[in-house]
């Protein structure tokens, strides 16, 4: 993606660094041991201190990791929608329904 890019580092590069962000995280999460995250982590996890116990620990933390990596991959086909040509026809993405060339319109 950062290749891709080249030239267009001001539209794309933040979105991308947050988007590897979420992925690092998200992998953390699923292969470290929570004592072992950083604070700003772990604190997500605080406020249920006095419901704590190991199996809803382990699914909030699987969870959160799911939703981060959701949200990364939104942003990456974000990413791959605005980097394709226009007019090539080639993304199949949310974006591309309802064009007013196309025969048939999706309703939501």
């Amino acid at each position: 993606y950062f290749v891709r890019i080249e030239g267009r580092e001001q539209d794309f590069e933040s979105r991308l660094c947050r988007a590897l962000v979420m992925l690092v995280v998200s992998i953390a999460l699923t292969r470290f041991d929570i004592i072992e995250l950083p604070p700003t982590i772990k604190s997500l996890f605080d406020e249920q201190k006095g419901f704590r116990h190991g199996s809803t620990e382990s699914a909030g933390i699987m969870n959160l990791a799911a939703r981060l990596q959701e949200s990364a991959t939104n942003i990456l086909l974000a990413v791959d929608a605005a980097l394709s040509e226009p007019g090539s026809g080639s993304v199949d993405s949310n974006t591309s329904f309802n064009n007013p060339d196309d025969k048939i319109f999706l309703m939501a």
